[in-house]
């Protein structure tokens, strides 16, 4: 049975967990090559305690992918108007600038995929629906293609903030750039 009510020290072991997860994601590229018989190893903890919070890497991964999709559900109830939208972009570049060691390690893996995916389609269904609500008049399948294309074009800048340190936009640059295309 997992740990479901952590107290402080589940909550530091599972920190531990997860930062060493996210290092060995980086230096692997590949969630199939980080064991947890490795993993357990650098965190120096056993397999039990790894055991007692998650069934596998995978869960594992699908935690930390949880958690960034609930900061963006926190939110989505709270906007409704391009003013709300653009507070949202702030908070999340703000999440991001925050933990970026964290989203620069996932975003040079194969994880990324399914992390990319989970944001990319419910920041698609939020824009959408300001969008739509403020321009009622818009063909739906234009406003589908151009929230497609921002979003998509969107990720694709931050994923290349986060991996190419040669990148000359910073997040601020990118968000900012957003609030005039929309």
């Amino acid at each position: 049975m997992k740990v479901k009510n952590a107290n402080v020290s589940s909550k530091k072991t599972k920190q531990l967990i997860k930062d060493n997860f996210i290092e060995l994601l980086f230096e692997k590229k590949d969630i199939k090559k980080v064991k947890v018989t490795e993993l357990v190893k650098r965190a120096n903890i056993d397999r039990t305690t790894f055991y007692s919070h998650y069934d596998n890497i995978y869960s594992l991964a699908q935690e930390f992918e949880d958690e960034f999709i609930d900061l963006i559900d926190l939110e989505i109830e709270k906007i409704n108007d391009y003013e709300d939208l653009f507070l949202f972009f702030d908070k999340m570049k703000d999440i991001v600038k925050n933990n970026e060691d964290k989203y620069r390690m996932v975003g040079v893996s194969d994880f990324y995929f399914n992390f990319y995916n989970s944001a990319n389609y419910k920041i698609k269904e939020l824009v959408y629906k300001v969008v739509s609500n403020q321009n009622p008049s818009i063909d739906k399948d234009e406003l589908n293609f151009r929230v497609n294309v921002l979003v998509d074009g969107v990720f694709t800048q931050v994923i290349k903030y986060l991996t190419d340190k040669n990148y000359k936009y910073d997040l601020d640059f990118i968000v900012e750039n957003i609030k005039k295309i929309i």
